[in-house]
């Protein structure tokens, strides 16, 4: 598998092709995650990414970063629910 690697300016693309695809904005998105509310339409592995694309850009455009911990425990319900 090839190694990707990602800016600011790829990161911010990658986000708006996931909010053209499922018609949703990335705010909303990244609040519905982090509560842990449940997001139909995108598959969880999407949601983990688009979430995390989104924190990425939120901090290397204005550094409002997010807690990686609180991140990482939803990731890690998510794919014990889907194991």
């Amino acid at each position: 598998m090839d190694k990707m690697y990602y800016n600011a300016e790829s990161l911010d693309r990658a986000v708006r092709e996931f909010e053209s695809e499922y018609g949703l904005a990335s705010e909303e998105l990244h609040a519905r995650y982090i509560a842990g509310e449940s997001i139909e339409g995108v598959p969880r592995f999407e949601q983990h990414l688009w979430a995390s694309f989104y924190e990425d850009v939120l901090r290397l455009t204005d550094g409002a970063g997010v807690e990686r911990t609180e991140i990482m425990e939803r990731v890690g319900r998510a794919l014990t629910c889907v194991a």
